[in-house]
């Protein structure tokens, strides 16, 4: 089996991965480097490394569903409306049922529509235009929304961590 490492920054976090072929991601070491001092910018990465950790959860045999739910409440302990946001849960549910995600089956595992249709918009985009992964996640959105007036609930966050890793394909 083949073993490389992947180094790339996510807003200021340096992180290694090891690709293991299907058994997917395991995050071998992470460092947040300390660039934001507000509780929102640490809130909306934090929705990313759960998507991170939910994957590295579902690659050793954790249902996607149960991966998000076990990761969520790692990194939200004492925080149950964190833990239980529908939004980036959705995005991340509605990439895994469609197979987007690197070393998880497609299957039924949301009912969502609109965070999973958000969520496959902005992967689709990235997926022509990867240089857009760059702009502000408000820009993003507003991209993916086409201009609505609709509020970000993470879904950006939880895709461009999944992106980044190299963790989507379409």
């Amino acid at each position: 089996m083949a073993v490389s490492a992947r180094w790339w920054s996510l807003d200021g976090c340096l992180l290694l991965y090891w690709w293991r072929g299907l058994a997917g991601a395991s995050l071998i070491a992470r460092y947040h480097a300390l660039h934001d001092d507000s509780s929102w910018g640490r809130k909306m990465a934090k929705y990313g490394d759960v998507a991170l950790q939910a994957v590295r959860l579902a690659g050793e045999g954790v249902s996607p569903v149960e991966a998000w739910n076990l990761a969520a409440a790692s990194m939200f302990p004492d925080q149950h409306a964190a833990r239980v946001k529908g939004c980036p849960r959705s995005a991340f549910l509605g990439l895994c049922e469609e197979g987007y995600v690197e070393g998880i089956e497609a299957g039924k595992y949301t009912t969502s529509v609109s965070n999973k249709k958000y969520a496959i918009d902005l992967l689709k985009l990235l997926h022509e235009k990867p240089h857009l992964a760059d702009l502000p996640r408000k820009q993003l959105w507003g991209i993916v929304v086409q201009g609505a007036p609709k509020q970000h609930n993470q879904q950006v966050e939880v895709v461009l961590a999944l992106w980044r890793a190299g963790l989507l394909s379409i």
